[in-house]
């Protein structure tokens, strides 16, 4: 099984419902426990899709076990939350800021419009992942021991029940661009954007091209 950077996700009415962003594995042991479902073009909400819910991961997309209007009740990849800041602690960080209602402060209101000032918020992103799991985005840089950048990630294998990931499709060079497939064990350590091996460029260079 696969899931490939922007591949087409379908329910199983048929329609299709988004494109694959991102695969949620555990840096660890290398489990993959969800998919990130990008819905839309110019407003976009992401989804968190467990892979229980996945039928089948194949280049030319990813058939769901559900339908179109099951993944209304999934929840969204990123929640924004604006909690108030006591005044006695503000925080002077660039996470702190204000919200007005209309009209602006400093503006005389006109006619009927009502004036509230706003109180401090600072913002707070939550993502609904399980703790400790990384939301690796496909298209993250794939460096070598030796701190060379030697591709971008592609593709992630998994097995056939698409629980473990087990090989990464790498995209290398610049001129003259050519596929090649590694294995998960190589892997030293992984955040969402970048993924660092054990093995030196040295070593990637004589991995075969992918066909």
């Amino acid at each position: 099984m696969q899931f490939k950077d922007g591949a087409n996700v379908y329910s199983t009415d048929g329609k299709k419902v988004g494109r694959i962003d991102r695969v949620v594995m555990d840096p660890s042991t290398k489990k993959v426990t969800h998919v990130v479902v990008r819905q839309g073009t110019f407003f976009t909400e992401d989804k968190v899709v467990p892979v229980d819910l996945i039928n089948d991961a194949i280049e030319d997309g990813v058939q769901l076990r559900a339908a179109a209007a099951e993944l209304d009740d999934l929840p969204y990849f990123e929640e924004t939350h604006y909690l108030p800041i006591d005044r006695g602690t503000e925080d002077s960080t660039d996470e702190a800021r204000s919200i007005y209602w209309y009209p602006p402060v400093g503006v005389v209101p006109v006619g009927d419009y009502p004036y509230y000032a706003g109180e401090p918020y600072r913002i707070e992103t939550e993502r609904n992942i399980p703790e400790g799991m990384i939301a690796l985005k496909e298209g993250a840089s794939v460096i070598s021991a030796d701190d060379q950048k030697v591709g971008n990630l592609e593709r992630v294998f998994t097995n056939d029940k698409m629980t473990q990931a087990t090989h990464l499709l790498v995209k290398d060079g610049w001129l003259f661009q050519t596929e090649k497939v590694i294995p998960v064990s190589w892997i030293d350590n992984v955040d969402e954007d970048e993924i660092h091996l054990t093995v030196d460029a040295p070593v990637l260079e004589r991995v075969p091209p992918f066909h």
